[in-house]
């Protein structure tokens, strides 16, 4: 699915869809390695700080594949989705507030 900003400038793909746990109040106990979906998250998933690790397990996240060859990985949380129709998911933010695989 395509992936458009809140001013509808398209950010890319959809690539991955990570369901949220509005009752993880943290990372703990799914350290890497421990397998399942936290555990592959946490293999796999994005390099960011706790804060933002806990969020996108409570809110969940979509993983959005840039437009170009050179663009990076974006993620969101799942509450800044706004809308999704028609193959188009809209976001509730700005492109320039998504966050980059690091």
């Amino acid at each position: 699915m395509t992936v458009v900003d809140a001013a509808g400038e398209e950010v890319g793909r959809v690539e991955f869809v990570k369901m949220g746990d509005s009752d993880a109040a943290s990372t703990q106990g799914s350290e890497m390695g421990t397998g399942g979906l936290i555990g592959s998250f946490l293999e796999t998933g994005p390099q960011v700080p706790e804060q933002k690790r806990r969020q996108f397990l409570r809110y969940g996240y979509l993983q959005i594949d840039g437009p170009g060859l050179t663009d990076s990985d974006r993620y969101v949380r799942g509450d800044r989705v706004s809308s999704v129709s028609n193959g188009v998911v809209v976001l509730s933010v700005a492109k320039d507030r998504l966050m980059n695989e690091e």
